[in-house]
């Protein structure tokens, strides 16, 4: 997606099935059970804006999307790990609501323990961290979040989009 004043772009990424399975089979999404305000993590990044050194870094940003778009189109998933790894350390610099010390030790521990990279998905400051991890390495990043309290959500990629259903049946206690 390419956001722009004019417009928004959305250019679908032909990803090789291969690839998406391995991908999807690759990420782990972690329920870090911190609630967060994201619209005060956006007004601070927007005061930061005005500042040369963080419009650096959203530049940094961009080219590295764009890289991560190579990394995926080309089937080189560990390096866009890598590269998610990045992307996390920059986006951390934009604000300092973004992390917290324990939101920085959750994504260290998960790092030593076969996290290649990953982000907190949002504004930041809470919400949900998704890691990248070599398949071989999952089960043992999965078992170490959930030894320290944190919840992994199972997740699909849907390539309809966003799919919600309401349960119609209740089950009764017996």
């Amino acid at each position: 997606m390419e956001f722009r004043m004019e417009q928004n772009i959305v250019h679908p990424l032909r990803i090789q099935s291969d690839t998406l399975s391995e991908l999807e089979e690759s990420l782990v999404l972690c329920d870090t059970g911190i609630a967060h305000d994201s619209g005060d993590i956006h007004d601070s990044q927007r005061d930061k804006m005005a500042a040369s050194d963080v419009r650096s870094l959203v530049e940094k940003n961009v080219r590295l999307c764009y890289s991560m778009r190579n990394d995926l189109l080309r089937g080189r998933l560990d390096d866009f790990g890598r590269a998610l790894d990045s992307a996390w350390q920059l986006k951390r610099l934009l604000s300092d609501k973004i992390t917290s010390f324990q939101l920085d030790k959750i994504y260290s521990e998960a790092l030593e323990h076969g996290a290649l990279g990953g982000k907190l998905l949002g504004a930041g400051g809470g919400g949900f961290f998704l890691f990248y991890v070599p398949a071989y390495e999952k089960h043992k990043l999965i078992i170490h979040l959930e030894e320290t309290g944190l919840r992994v959500r199972p997740f699909r990629f849907e390539p309809n989009g966003l799919e919600t259903w309401t349960v119609r049946e209740q089950s009764t206690p017996r």
